[in-house]
């Protein structure tokens, strides 16, 4: 199964004749216009080596960027079809991301919630110190209204101060229920017809933290035809997005093992409007005390969709099911849309957010260099 990341292209560059200075190009191939894409470059190919750099566009304003291991990340605009010039030099960059940065952490203090944002969406899902309550795997969405980080704040005043992160008092709120559900796109391992799913996390590892780009590592453990499966899944959270890649390999005595893995959405006993397309699906409904909201999951590949609505609380889903073959990689894209937060305006608008998402992964940026 291949992954693939929305927006963001490697780049191995070789033969680069400038000293301290390279220029290239990236085209949007796509007839969709791209807003706030992250381009990624392997440093390590360049001819020259630095421990900063400084991306220019076209029109010499300098560019926000983030070194992740050795990729260098910036952040453009693109119309339909555009290529745009960059250039990159050594030295210390001046660009100021402001309010706006991407964030990820364990939350000991609640309980070992472990939380991540952008400027658009933020979640948390649940730790090893509620392994014996009702909650597990399940992925809940924090509703925000700002587009500056929230997560420590929330928590602070919520523990600390008594002001409960249930009410929106100006940013937002937590207003999503998920208990025993999947939440906003929590995974399962496919039995027969049955879905099973794993206790909470065990350990969580963070990768990256900065203003465009987060990246962590949870570890779930599942008993699986009488052995123990793990699941590693790495999340990946971009600045400008309303989506986050959630890319995970199933193991079986540490070596990949081939299964039906899945993904789903809980319509909330039933309550939500369930939509699809062949790589897409959502679920819409209105939120007490919120509005409407739309939580969705886009595939690279087009999945088996089974829609499941039973009595049982909290066992009621929409799913999407692919098999992880010999690599035992699962891979999709979870976001929502908040009608509240003023960029979707109603359930049309999300899911052609959705479409448009799946046609950028059919047609990534390309770059090319400039001699």
């Amino acid at each position: 199964m291949k992954m693939r990341y929305s927006l963001s292209i490697m780049l191995a560059l070789s033969g680069i004749a400038s000293a301290d200075l390279q220029r290239f190009e990236v085209n949007n191939p796509s007839e969709v216009p791209l807003k706030s894409a992250i381009v990624q470059l392997d440093v390590s190919q360049f001819d020259f080596k630095a421990e900063e750099y400084i991306v220019k566009d076209s029109s010499g304003n300098e560019l926000v960027t983030q070194l992740d291991g050795t990729n260098l990340l910036f952040q453009s605009d693109f119309k339909a079809l555009e290529a745009v010039k960059f250039e990159i030099t050594s030295g210390k960059s001046k660009a100021d991301h402001g309010d706006r940065s991407t964030f990820a952490r364990l939350v000991p203090e609640r309980a070992d919630d472990f939380a991540w944002e952008n400027d658009y969406i933020a979640f948390r899902t649940y730790g090893p110190a509620l392994r014996e309550s009702n909650e597990d795997s399940g992925i809940d969405a924090w509703l925000k209204r700002v587009n500056y980080p929230i997560i420590d704040k929330w928590y602070k005043l919520h523990l600390e101060e008594k002001v409960s992160y249930h009410k929106d008092h100006g940013e937002g709120h937590d207003p999503y229920h998920v208990g025993k559900s999947r939440g906003t796109g929590g995974t399962a391992i496919v039995v027969g017809n049955d879905y099973l799913t794993s206790n909470t996390f065990t350990r969580s590892e963070v990768e990256c933290n900065g203003p465009l780009r987060s990246r962590f590592t949870l570890f779930y453990e599942y008993d699986y035809k009488g052995g123990k499966v793990e699941e590693a899944k790495t999340i990946t959270i971009d600045l400008g997005q309303h989506v986050f890649h959630s890319s995970s390999m199933f193991t079986q005595d540490g070596k990949p093992i081939d299964l039906t893995a899945a993904v789903g959405i809980t319509t909330h006993d039933g309550k939500g409007q369930v939509s699809n397309d062949t790589s897409w699906m959502s679920v819409w409904e209105s939120i007490k005390g919120a509005g409407p909201l739309g939580v969705g999951v886009v595939f690279s590949e087009n999945p088996e969709f089974d829609t499941v609505k039973v009595a049982a609380r909290d066992e009621s889903h929409i799913w999407g099911k692919l098999n992880t073959g010999a690599d035992g990689k699962f891979d999709c894209y979870i976001g929502f849309g908040w009608v509240k937060a003023n960029t979707f305006k109603d359930k049309a608008d999300w899911e052609n957010y959705l479409a448009s998402f799946r046609a950028q992964l059919e047609k990534p940026l390309e770059v090319k260099v400039l001699r």
